[in-house]
């Protein structure tokens, strides 16, 4: 029995030393493993990224911008204070805005010299003569330019120049015989009579009339005298007026509208005043036209030595007024276009 007993207890000894073995491998891979879970759970050190530094952004000063020197202002010279000149300065005054200076010479040739002192003594660069006495002015101007209007007669004064040109004061030929026709449309022929170095004008006022299947008849006089005789001798029952002081004063204009009503002679005069002379209709350009073709010339040719465009610049728009009594007198009709025109 107790022999057994020790065998027993020999055999209680064995199992616990292959226990205690057991446990030691055990703890010893719970050891390893828990050693790996530490180190996957140990945090991963991650290197920065590089930083590249900035430079910071210096703004160029920038330059000041250089100054643009004024434009000088335009001179305007009227030779009068007439209507015809007063209200075509005021038209030229309004389109240049605050860059047109009004001067006057009143109708005294010699107030010219003290506003050509202006003129030099204010820096301006161009200069709008209007009418004959401001054009005539103007024309002693150096290192200017000179755009002339409302002068008829520019060649016995010798106005051009390659610095110095105009624009018409007669209206378009065209327009006027076209609204004659629509009056008329019996007009077979228009007498014209004037002075001389009228060339350019009377071709361009035969084209139109040839246009409109008119026979243009001119005729040329030395002076008012002349002016009255040709006047009255012409074949053609219509006459156009123009305003050529040279050859036409006061006195003769008015006999030649007193031959005309009398003998029953259609007149286009060249104002308004004279339907109550007896004209049909009075034909003119308009002042705004004018002052449009006047300050295309000068823009464009700003900063040159020479003036754009032609010696004569045409102008397009035609200012017709035409007279109630003398269409009832000659058993005339203006059509419903030219409706608004009769007075």
């Amino acid at each position: 029995m107790r022999h057994q007993g020790q065998c027993v207890l020999q055999g209680f000894g064995f199992i616990s030393v292959s226990i205690i073995q057991s446990l030691k491998k055990l703890l010893t891979a719970c050891s390893v493993l828990l050693l790996c879970s530490c180190a996957l759970l140990e945090p991963r050190t991650v290197p920065a990224p590089a930083v590249t530094p900035v430079k910071p952004i210096v703004k160029a000063k920038s330059k000041p911008k250089p100054k643009v020197a004024a434009q000088p202002k335009v001179a305007i010279v009227l030779s009068s204070d007439s209507t015809a000149f007063t209200e075509l300065g005021q038209q030229l005054k309004a389109a240049l805005k605050t860059k047109g200076v009004l001067y006057n010479l009143q109708g005294d040739v010699s107030s010219g010299a003290k506003i050509l002192k202006q003129l030099d003594s204010q820096g301006h660069k161009q200069v709008v003569a209007v009418g004959l006495l401001a054009a005539q002015m103007a024309s002693t101007l150096k290192n200017k330019q000179v755009v002339f209007c409302k002068v008829f007669n520019y060649r016995d004064n010798d106005l051009i120049r390659p610095w110095m040109k105009g624009v018409s004061m007669m209206p378009p030929a065209d327009k006027v015989f076209s609204a004659w026709k629509a009056i008329d449309p019996s007009l077979r022929e228009v007498g014209i009579v004037t002075g001389i170095d009228q060339s350019e004008f009377i071709a361009r006022a035969r084209l139109a009339a040839k246009k409109h299947d008119i026979a243009l008849v001119h005729k040329v006089v030395r002076n008012d005298s002349e002016f009255s005789f040709s006047s009255k001798a012409l074949k053609p029952s219509a006459q156009w007026l123009v305003p050529d002081n040279r050859v036409l004063s006061r006195t003769v204009l008015l006999d030649v509208m007193s031959h005309s009503v009398k003998n029953g002679r259609q007149i286009f005069a060249f104002n308004a005043a004279l339907l109550k002379l007896g004209a049909v209709a009075s034909v003119q350009a308009v002042d705004k036209d004018i002052a449009k073709q006047v300050l295309s010339k000068l823009r464009f040719s700003m900063g040159k030595d020479a003036l754009f465009g032609k010696n004569i610049a045409p102008v397009h728009k035609l200012n017709i007024k035409i007279s109630a009594k003398a269409l009832e007198r000659l058993d005339l009709n203006a059509p419903e276009e030219y409706k608004t025109a009769i007075q």
